[in-house]
């Protein structure tokens, strides 16, 4: 004897997963460039090479934010917060991307929300 078996298997309608992949990539797209948006007064600031360098070297689809310059690497571990830079905010210096995140936490997640809202449907 058999054992019985509940088919539970969810279907969605032709096209639902390639509308919901092109939503999630304008979500992910939005939301990286927010996050850039937010960091940038972190960056520590001589010319604006170092802060501009994300615009280019990113891949804002995939979700990564690049600062590509020769010297990002060492800026990244050299300065303390609001020490011995150029156009100081009193927030430019090292680590400036996990500095940003961890005080915007809050306001990067409920961009997140409504984003995911307009971008892939839902209640707003």
């Amino acid at each position: 004897m058999s054992a019985p078996v509940i088919d539970l298997k969810l279907r969605f309608r032709p096209g639902f997963h390639t509308e919901m992949q092109a939503g999630y990539e304008k979500l992910q797209f939005a939301f990286s460039q927010q996050a850039a948006k937010t960091i940038d007064p972190y960056v520590p600031f001589d010319t604006g090479v170092l802060k501009n360098s994300v615009i280019q070297a990113s891949d804002f689809k995939g979700g990564k934010l690049v600062y590509n310059t020769p010297y990002a690497r060492k800026q990244y571990y050299l300065h303390d917060a609001g020490t011995d830079l150029r156009g100081d905010t009193g927030l430019r210096g090292s680590y400036w991307g996990q500095r940003a995140i961890a005080e915007h936490k809050d306001e990067l997640e409920k961009f997140a929300h409504l984003a995911a809202q307009r971008y892939l449907g839902g209640e707003t």
